[in-house]
């Protein structure tokens, strides 16, 4: 999973030197992958993505193999990961467009902006919190309501 993690992060972050991403390698062994919560999507025995959740509700990676995308897995995973926390927050380089995009389908929404200081690239600070879509249907429906009744 370490060699996924690797070779898919560098793949999402290209403006971001490779050599950034190896130097990680010792701590994403050590220290972030033991402390996380790990779910896999397997096609058999290979690992096709996964979604770690560092304790409390980090959301820190969710990554699908190129060959594998566009067939819901990044979507199940997240719901699998949301059924286990009232909450995630996560944190997102701001060029990562496709990232971004399905965090914001998901119900992800943008708490900051920053320049991270070890890359100088911007990074977004997302949330989620469980029954927030509800919320919005709720929002929506009381809107249109009012605007029907005429107030």
């Amino acid at each position: 999973m370490l060699a996924l993690w690797l070779r898919l992060t560098i793949q999402a972050h290209p403006a971001i030197p490779p050599g950034y991403w190896r130097s990680s390698l010792p701590w994403v062994r050590d220290t972030y992958l033991p402390q996380g919560k790990t779910w896999l999507a397997l096609d058999g025995h290979r690992v096709c993505g996964f979604i770690c959740i560092l304790p409390p509700h980090l959301l820190g990676a969710l990554f699908v193999a190129p060959r594998y995308r566009g067939r819901g897995l990044a979507q199940r995973l997240m719901r699998h990961a949301k059924r286990h926390h009232p909450w995630l927050l996560l944190e997102v380089y701001c060029a990562n467009r496709r990232a971004l995009a399905f965090y914001r389908r998901q119900g992800f929404r943008c708490l900051d902006r920053q320049i991270q200081s070890s890359t100088g690239q911007a990074v977004a600070t997302l949330l989620w919190r469980a029954g927030g879509d509800l919320e919005k249907r709720r929002r929506l429906d009381y809107t249109a309501r009012s605007s029907i009744m005429g107030e």
